[in-house]
């Protein structure tokens, strides 16, 4: 639900201009000029002069989330009130959550075109573009304002109609072969055959976020050119996500001397050693996300720039325990692995050994591995693979061997896709003791993977109290749960001493168990370890299938507890 913010009814002496009864929440807002409010003879008293501050005005809508639908409306209404609130209002309505289908619309409108205009936007996409009338003054103006508050902003349907791309083509030259997005600081755009041409000339200097997807129409397209004409209209552009269907050359990335975060999605554009060699060497690079291959063989030491303090490599473990071996990064925080295909136990080992004495990761404090039969969901292979994978030991294999390094480990996170995980008690309290500075913890889940689960096996509750009595910092867990109910020494562990503070529990398991009584007493248990837990964090984002169903009267439960635990401090403290 939106936030709710009532206004008062406010009188002026000029109101501003709308577009009454539009549906897509659009708005033709005025400039913020300065008024005089007047007092309103129904209203015993005037407004008050805060409602016309702009610094005021600013810190009051900017409570709204602008992607929320019952917010947007409210700020749509609101920028009618008055001149004063036109231009905050109207900043939360076209700042973010906005396609470029939504911009183009005001330019749709009837009323924005003349009668010869409206019939040569409505015919065939191959008319000429001097055939287009000019746009009416009022509808111009209004189009450039709505442009000129946007932040963020995706493509929508825009590829999907010829007539926009035409549209669009004829606005930037109109502009005078400007951007009518001169404070855009995010765009995610499809690059396609027939938008070709508008990406580099609707790109604002500001421009600080790029979200890219390649289509395969595109791939007779020059993309080293696009790179170099990017890192001309962006210049500042901090930000690149680059999803491919194709290979993407090197030559696309070289020219982008100004990216601090780089990330590319889908395996087929995997790098060699020569290409990942030149993107390490970037001067600004900070963190980067991509796939390699044929590193086995590799000898040549690989320098990475003074900045770069994140990467996350996708690959075989042959090829990722040879990259982290030549990887000469003094400064790497956060270091995250995608194993592929991990069903080979003795190149696993190999990996798992570099990462014990390579250089690169003394100084590492956030280490992610995952390890999984594929990349790509469209690759049928997994549901195929996962039914006959053996089961891989995690502690055994993974976890053990990396007790005693990693001193200064801070957040780790293991996880498995379509591969059966084996994980003990024994294991998280080895874990536990092995890194007692832990603040974030994820471990396997297979809450998607119903036929991992049936042979994958999952720690008990008692993983819980180990965790809360040798982590004293630890502030966010995810963690599977392969049998619910309490062991029988459970009651005999020593309780802690001091509340854990404990924010964000994150339970799942996918044992059908009659949830009423068990729910109760692991409620009880779950707040008697964690009585500081964040409930709506905890229960935000839980996926619904596979899923115990007492997880919903465990929470009630646990925020009774809270409740009333609440209620009897303040009563002590009054009394």
């Amino acid at each position: 639900m939106g936030n709710c913010i009532s206004f008062p009814r406010v009188s002026t002496s000029r109101r501003c201009g709308t577009h009454g009864g539009q549906s897509d929440g659009t708005i033709a807002g005025t400039h913020a000029e300065e008024v005089i409010p007047c007092a309103d003879s129904t209203s015993p008293d005037p407004p008050h002069p805060a409602l016309y501050n702009q610094d005021v005005l600013a810190l009051l809508f900017d409570v709204f989330n602008p992607f929320n639908r019952t917010d947007r409306a409210t700020c749509a209404r609101s920028a009618r009130v008055c001149r004063a609130w036109a231009e905050p209002a109207s900043s939360v309505v076209w700042s973010k959550g906005v396609d470029l289908t939504t911009l183009l619309r005001i330019l749709h409108r009837p009323s924005s075109w003349d009668t010869a205009a409206r019939k040569v936007f409505s015919s065939a996409p191959g008319v000429a573009q001097e055939k287009l009338q000019v746009i009416r003054h009022e509808a111009w103006q209004s189009f450039l304002r709505c442009g000129a508050r946007i932040r963020e902003l995706s493509e929508g349907t825009f590829g999907l109609i010829p007539a926009y791309v035409e549209l669009t083509h004829f606005l930037i030259r109109k502009n005078g072969t400007q951007t009518f997005l001169p404070h855009l600081k995010t765009l995610h755009w499809r690059q396609r055959a027939d938008s070709s041409g508008i990406l580099v000339r609707l790109v604002p200097p500001s421009l600080e976020s790029l979200v890219l997807h390649v289509d395969e129409l595109t791939a007779g397209c020059p993309l080293g050119t696009l790179g170099l004409q990017l890192s001309s209209a962006a210049p500042f552009l901090r930000r690149l996500e680059i999803t491919c269907q194709t290979g993407l050359p090197i030559s696309f990335l070289i020219p982008l001397k100004s990216i601090r975060e780089l990330t590319l999605h889908n395996v087929l554009t995997a790098f060699r050693p020569e290409d990942v060699r030149r993107l390490l060497k970037a001067p600004n690079l900070e963190a980067l996300h991509l796939s390699i291959k044929n590193f086995a063989k590799c000898q040549r030491v690989m320098d990475s720039g003074p900045n770069l303090r994140s990467i996350y490599c996708i690959g075989m473990c042959e090829d990722l325990a040879s990259f982290i071996s030549l990887l000469d990064a003094p400064n790497l925080y956060d270091l995250g692995m995608y194993l592929l295909r991990p069903g080979d136990v003795d190149a696993l080992r190999s990996l798992i050994g570099e990462l014990k004495s390579a250089p690169c990761t003394r100084s590492v404090r956030s280490l992610k591995l995952i390890y999984g039969n594929s990349a790509l969901r469209c690759d049928p292979t997994p549901l195929r693979y996962a039914v006959v994978a053996p089961q891989l030991a995690v502690g055994k294999i993974i976890l053990q061997p990396l007790f005693g390094h990693f001193n200064q480990l801070d957040t780790l996170i293991v996880g498995s896709c379509h591969c059966p995980s084996v994980l003990t008690d024994d294991d998280v309290l080895m874990l536990a003791k092995a890194w007692p500075g832990l603040k974030k913890l994820s471990l396997p889940s297979h809450a998607t993977s119903p036929y991992c689960s049936r042979v994958a096996s999952f720690p008990s509750v008692a993983s819980l109290y180990h965790l809360s009595y040798h982590c004293p910092e630890l502030i966010h867990l995810e963690i599977e749960l392969g049998d619910i109910t309490l062991p029988p020494e459970f009651l005999q562990y020593p309780i802690p001493r001091i509340a854990h503070r404990l924010r964000t529990l994150k339970l799942s398991s996918l044992r059908w168990i009659e949830p009423d009584a068990l729910a109760l007493v692991l409620a009880e248990v779950v707040d008697g370890l964690f009585p500081t837990l964040d409930i709506d964090a905890c229960i935000r984002d839980k996926r619904p299938h596979f899923q115990w169903h007492g997880w919903p009267l465990m929470w009630a439960k646990v925020r009774e507890l809270q409740a009333e635990r609440e209620r009897r401090s303040i009563k002590n403290w009054q009394g």
